[in-house]
């Protein structure tokens, strides 16, 4: 699995607060759309029909930073699709998100591997069958 991390500054309106997950949907694919549009498309059905299969991803909604900035990410089960996806965001000229009333500016994009291991052995204790 892989993470893409948006981290935002505030330009204009007011900070998301609430439920962002749908603004912060709409924003993102809406930012991959201005260079790729048919990537765009793909993650805004959730299928490959050319694959067939579902091309998994999800979003964790725009957040809070205690420096005072915000961010979101995008996790990707298939490397390819977070490379396409990086590259796409990469290429884009636009560096302004609207996310509900609020105009962000992206200020860095960063990728890493999630260890699923480390991750299961986090939550091994927290979750149980009843």
């Amino acid at each position: 699995m892989i993470e893409l991390r948006v981290q935002l500054r505030l330009t204009a309106g007011r900070p998301p607060s609430g439920f962002t997950g749908l603004t912060t949907r709409a924003a993102f694919l809406g930012w991959v759309g201005d260079v790729k549009p048919a990537l765009s498309t793909l993650l805004h059905g959730g299928y490959d029909a050319t694959k067939r299969k579902r091309s998994f991803y999800s979003i964790k909604p725009v957040w809070a930073e205690p420096s005072g900035g915000h961010s979101f990410s995008v996790i990707f089960l298939e490397d390819s699709l977070a490379q396409d996806t990086l590259g796409a965001l990469m290429q884009s000229p636009n560096r302004s998100l609207r996310i509900g009333e609020a105009v962000m500016e992206v200020t860095s994009l960063s990728i890493r591997e999630v260890d699923m291991a480390a991750v299961g052995k986090r939550l091994g204790g927290l979750t149980r069958l009843i």
